[in-house]
């Protein structure tokens, strides 16, 4: 039976960039870094990826990321290499973007309290992300966390979202919710037989997804009803 309201969940299943960790800027700027360390051929600080495109990435793995960015083949020397870059750059500049959206901590307290089960389900590496949710006390109040290390297909394949629902217990998947701001989530989403919720402050534009999604949150209070 498909739910009427959001707060109605078992359990909540969560992106982490753009969903939770408001992270464009800090993707630009790594993307940028990259782009010209590795491709000075193609990009300088006065000629840099257009941040709209670098938009269109986000929710992808970091792997297809870089060939899209960097327009060429990424073995797996060249990954090894620039991965080690990527998270070397992103931690220099953790202070400068690390930030949270609006609500994010009370409202995943707030489930908690309820007793709903929360995970974290993202593209992100997981030396990436364990140092922003420990950070901000995330990783020591969810339930789970699914990286691409725990599984052999990443989002939009249903592989995260199974493997999160193995981790909760979760059985019957009309208690569980996938919410993102990617059409990454939410076909992730769709394609585990869950239901799936775009967040209001996601830049992906409704068009932009293939199939729409069972709900679109305002604000993260919607989760919790208030």
């Amino acid at each position: 039976m498909t739910k009427s309201s959001l707060s109605d969940f078992k359990y909540y299943l969560f992106d982490f960039d753009g969903t939770l960790f408001d992270s464009f800027d800090l993707i630009v700027a790594t993307s940028n870094a990259c782009a010209c360390k590795y491709r000075p051929d193609l990009f300088t600080e006065n000629n840099l990826p257009d941040r709209a495109f670098v938009e269109t990435l986000i929710g992808r793995s970091l792997r297809d990321m870089l060939q899209q960015i960097l327009q060429k083949e990424i073995t797996d020397e060249f990954y090894e290499e620039a991965y080690k870059f990527f998270r070397t750059y992103q931690q220099s500049m953790f202070h400068k973007h690390a930030k949270l959206f609006p609500n994010v901590m009370d409202t995943i307290r707030g489930l908690k309290t309820k007793g709903h089960k929360v995970a974290i389900v993202t593209s992100r590496t997981r030396p990436t992300l364990l140092p922003y949710t420990e950070h901000f006390g995330i990783r020591q109040i969810v339930d789970a966390i699914v990286s691409p290390e725990d599984v052999e297909a990443h989002k939009p394949d249903p592989a995260p979202v199974r493997k999160a629902m193995g981790l909760l217990g979760a059985v019957d998947p009309a208690e569980v919710v996938m919410i993102g701001d990617t059409e990454f989530d939410i076909e992730a989403g769709h394609n585990a037989g869950v239901s799936s919720c775009l967040v209001g402050w996601s830049a992906t534009p409704l068009e932009r997804l293939p199939r729409p999604p069972t709900f679109i949150a305002k604000t993260m209070s919607d989760f919790i009803g208030t």
